[in-house]
């Protein structure tokens, strides 16, 4: 059948599409350039109108069965355009459905940016009840007035009653976050307080009660510290964001972090964070739930350092765990972190010992770099010292390669004393996890 649209071939079509999927990415909020994106009441209503365009278009194609052969060669088009086009993960469905209410995707994507700020929700508003005002003409100027405060149909008009209920649904949204925030808070405060008020044996002579109970508040202080960073807000957003960011192929997250790798320590040292957030992020629950179970076992950081190397080393030798039982998600960031990481090992060591820890894998060459540089380390003979234990002629007790060694003790030791050591820190054969 022929192409039902005159006026407009199938390329100027998708010419016009790749200038829409713009102006949705310019609506999340952000330029190409990384910059915020200014929205005004003007750009606004053209953003819409160009919404309306496709809603016309794409209405008249599904309104008749007769068309269904060039909706399907509009959707084979706009599959081959999200696959070779770096769009966010957002975008990457559209379909002819989608842009068959386009105008309400425009307005979805100017009120759910990240940042709402008072200016942008006033052109906004400004600029809906512009659009129907224009729409009813000035006869049923007052009837639209009158609905404004209606408490049975919303706000007003079409624009700026479909804007207020989508304000609601992310105020909706938000107070779900912040609960679930509030109750992390009030979860970290519980288990902080039950770590410091967990007493010792009772029975202890003084001499051993005092040593024991310095150990214990060191262990308390560290673990304390751990928790805060687990089940911190910051690293909950950014677990959130992994899932988003590596559920997308390779290719396009790689483009995102390269330029940022260049841009300062601050960002380079997020990426890497990131990256071990997302390598983790499918057993986080259990490595979470691992560690609050953990005990405070006293043992001397020297003794956990030599059960550290020892175990590592036969993880290498004879436990080692091959690539291909990982997923190729996984696959992917282990590799990319490990390049990046290489040349800067000690950047490690300005990321939380815990995450370090628990995400990098004891069979992996990332390992092997990270035990070579903490035994340098805790001898006292790397250039980039993190303590003077070595120097004051002191065992490593209360420093931070001291805390470093503990963590991994917890991961690599107490995981596989446990039973839990396939289930937190390794792949089972066929790539996936345990379920948490």
């Amino acid at each position: 059948m022929a192409w039902p649209l005159p006026g407009i071939s199938m390329d100027e079509l998708q010419a016009r599409i790749r200038g829409f999927i713009d102006i949705l990415v310019l609506a999340s909020g952000y330029q190409t350039s990384g910059e915020a994106a200014v929205w005004d009441p003007e750009n606004i209503k053209r953003a819409t109108q160009w919404g309306l365009f496709f809603e016309e278009v794409l209405g008249r194609l599904h309104e008749s069965d007769d068309h269904s052969s060039s909706i399907e060669e509009i959707d084979v088009a706009l599959l081959e355009l999200t696959k070779t086009s770096l769009l966010p993960q957002g975008i990457a469905s559209l379909s002819s459905k989608t842009l068959a209410r386009a105008r309400d995707l425009v307005l979805e994507h100017l009120v759910q940016r990240h940042v709402l700020k008072d200016e942008h929700l006033l052109a906004l508003f400004r600029a809906s009840v512009e659009m129907d005002v224009e729409k009813l003409g000035s006869e049923r100027f007052k009837a639209y007035i009158a609905t404004l405060p209606s408490e049975k149909d919303g706000f007003g008009g079409e624009n700026s009653g479909f804007i207020s209920q989508e304000l609601l649904k992310r105020q909706a949204s938000l107070a779900c976050l912040s609960s679930v925030k509030q109750g992390l808070d009030v979860l970290s405060k519980v288990v902080m307080r039950n770590s410091l008020e967990e007493r010792v044996p009772s029975g202890l002579v003084s001499p051993e009660k005092i040593e024991m109970l310095t150990e214990q508040s060191l262990w308390s202080r560290w673990r304390s510290k751990c928790l805060s960073y687990l089940l911190g807000d910051r690293t909950m957003r950014l677990l959130s964001g992994t899932n988003l960011i590596f559920s997308a192929p390779k290719s396009q997250w790689i483009r995102v972090f390269e330029p940022l790798k260049f841009s300062g320590d601050d960002n380079l040292l997020e990426i890497m964070e990131i990256l071990l957030l997302g390598f983790i992020s499918s057993r986080w629950s259990l490595m979470v739930e691992h560690f609050m179970s953990h005990s405070c076992d006293l043992l001397p950081i020297s003794q956990q350092y030599s059960d550290i190397h020892h175990l590592l080393q036969e993880n290498h030798q004879s436990l080692h765990v091959s690539k291909e039982s990982m997923s190729s998600q996984e696959n992917e960031i282990l590799e990319y972190l490990t390049l990046l990481l290489r040349p800067q090992l000690h950047k490690l060591w300005q990321l939380p010992s815990v995450i370090v820890a628990a995400a990098i894998p004891s069979w992996s060459i990332l390992c092997r770099m990270y035990l070579n540089e903490l035994e340098k380390q805790f001898t006292g003979t790397s250039s980039i010292r993190c303590c003077d234990c070595i120097q004051a002629g002191k065992e490593h007790q209360e420093c931070e390669v001291a805390e470093r060694i503990w963590c991994l003790h917890i991961f690599h030791i107490r995981c596989s004393q446990d039973g839990k050591f396939t289930e937190v820190l390794s792949p089972t054969i066929d790539g996936t996890h345990a379920k948490e």
